[in-house]
């Protein structure tokens, strides 16, 4: 599907945009679900860990605006009701973590870790459709355009980018697609891991699929053009990337020291 086509799409979608992302979110809850509905004990984990992303995706914003809060003596900077993937990520494994016990709780964690996936695909996607999380200009085949009352034109309205009475934004990159299929390689990664010869130890599974999010959100980064916060050359979402692939590495390489070492 070409740029033309995708912002036809866009246009299309532009009066119930406000709605979208939440339906496809509903839609990818559904989706994590339905495949563990039948047993017992994951279902009620993927149900915690739905919540928790709900949490997550919200409040991981909220901190990162406390800066703000408390530099402009204003709470005005916690009501702005954006959104995190990466907050929605945590929440969800953090809750089921919680709820896990034990031994058990690396491989809960394993079990679900598809799911991940699968509410970053369907995550994106809405976010693509409601416009928020948008990409930087570009003039690639694909490039999408904005209409006149979406964040992206918004934004480039008040870089002096577009002018008022224009009837679209610049041609921007799809970096919400970008990431979806982050989600579906994600979803790759975890079922590779798992089939791997000889089995991986407990948590591996969970562990690389966190480490495939956190590499593809790291390049993502390149494409945005929203205002997401920086600290020095990288954007905040990219120093998390960084804080998950390192404990991702060390998780990873502790578990591959356990199953190297002799029996005594």
């Amino acid at each position: 599907m070409d740029g033309g086509a995708l912002s036809a799409v866009l246009a299309i979608t532009a009066t119930h945009r406000a709605h979208a992302w939440d339906v496809c979110v509903a839609l990818g809850a559904l989706a994590a679900f339905a495949p563990v509905w039948r047993r017992k004990k994951e279902a009620t984990l993927v149900a915690a860990g739905l919540v928790g992303a709900a949490i997550g995706a919200t409040v991981l914003p909220m901190l990162l605006r406390l800066p703000a809060v408390i530099a402009t003596r204003s709470a005005g900077p916690l009501l702005v009701g954006d959104r995190m993937a990466i907050g929605a990520l945590l929440g969800f494994a953090g809750a089921v973590a919680i709820l896990a016990r034990g031994v058990e709780r690396a491989r809960m964690l394993d079990a679900i870790a598809p799911s991940l996936g699968v509410i970053v695909i369907f995550g994106r996607v809405g976010c693509f459709l409601e416009g928020c999380d948008f990409g930087a200009p570009s003039s690639v085949p694909w490039a999408v355009r904005y209409p006149a009352d979406s964040h992206a034109f918004g934004r480039e309205l008040a870089q002096g980018l577009v002018r008022a009475t224009d009837g679209a934004s610049l041609a921007v990159h799809p970096a919400q697609l970008y990431e979806a299929l982050v989600g579906a390689a994600m979803i790759a990664v975890a079922i590779a891991v798992r089939r791997a010869k000889p089995p991986a130890g407990d948590g591996a599974i969970f562990r690389a699929t966190i480490a495939t999010y956190a590499a593809g959100r790291f390049v993502v980064e390149l494409f945005r053009g929203d205002e997401r916060g920086s600290l020095g050359p990288l954007s905040m979402p990219q120093w998390m990337a960084i804080a998950l692939l390192a404990w991702c590495a060390a998780g990873l390489a502790g578990a591959g020291r356990s199953s190297t070492a002799p029996d005594v």
